[in-house]
């Protein structure tokens, strides 16, 4: 099963931010229990809402879009600076 997705969860994880729970593991009733936990601790939720907002880009669609729109107007420009990096 791909699980690709591991590493960004755990770079949340230690920041406090998120829970992993790899795919093998991921049942209903092992995502009712992780709710029911995270609901019944409303201290928790916070401080991941709080660690969370440190991660976040408020601007980040917008910073997107842009990059997007500028490898589609200047193809060549886009591959410097690629080779650059």
């Amino acid at each position: 099963m791909d699980d690709h997705q591991t590493a960004n969860a755990r770079q949340l994880a230690a920041a406090g931010a998120a829970w992993v729970m790899p795919q093998p593991d991921f049942t209903a009733d092992a995502l009712a229990a992780r709710l029911t936990a995270l609901l019944e601790s409303p201290d928790a939720l916070t401080a991941a809402a709080q660690a969370a907002h440190g991660w976040g880009m408020a601007d980040a669609a917008r910073r997107l879009a842009d990059a997007v729109l500028d490898m589609i107007a200047n193809p060549n420009h886009a591959r410097t600076k690629e080779a650059a990096e």
